[in-house]
């Protein structure tokens, strides 16, 4: 059976606070595992992932003034969204939602959030996405972001606006 979409306007966007913390620790550590998984289990689960962990905390420190944002619907943690809120652009830096939310339009709601700020600011909204991510290529794409590649980039650039 197919997951009902999520109403958009069930979706509170909010900063995120302390008592966020293991739930965006759970989604995280999901995400983080899923893109480790050619990997055993035994791999991808324990101390690598710890490290993936570790790592993503580390880049994040290249936006100072990162908006960490999470979605919340029916009152559970469902995703989250983190913005740098550049002068010239609002750029996405992650969008990750927890799996039971997974294939219901959370992303696509969060994302044309995003699109709504950056139009209100007037500037465009950006992001960086890898090559092989196919899911992250296809929701950019399908919300209307234009996928820019070129050939010595190592991440495809989306802008919309």
């Amino acid at each position: 059976m197919k997951p009902s979409r999520i109403d958009p306007a069930e979706i509170d966007l909010r900063p995120e606070t302390p008592a966020d913390a293991d739930a965006v620790a759970r989604i995280v550590r999901e995400h983080l595992s899923e893109a480790l998984a050619g990997l055993p289990p035994e791999m991808r689960d324990g101390p690598l992932l710890d490290i993936q962990v570790r790592g993503r905390e580390a880049g994040l420190t290249a936006f100072p003034d990162l908006f960490r944002r999470v979605a919340v619907v029916g009152g559970q943690v469902a995703g989250l969204l983190l913005l740098d809120p550049r002068p010239e652009t609002l750029h996405v830096v992650e969008i990750a939602v927890a799996g039971v939310w997974r294939r219901r339009g959370l992303a696509s709601a969060l994302l044309a959030r995003v699109v709504d700020e950056a139009r209100a600011t007037g500037r465009p909204a950006t992001a960086s996405i890898f090559p092989g991510n196919a899911a992250s290529l296809a929701l950019f794409g399908a919300v209307g972001f234009q996928l820019e590649t070129s050939p010595d980039a190592a991440q495809v650039r989306a802008r919309i606006g």
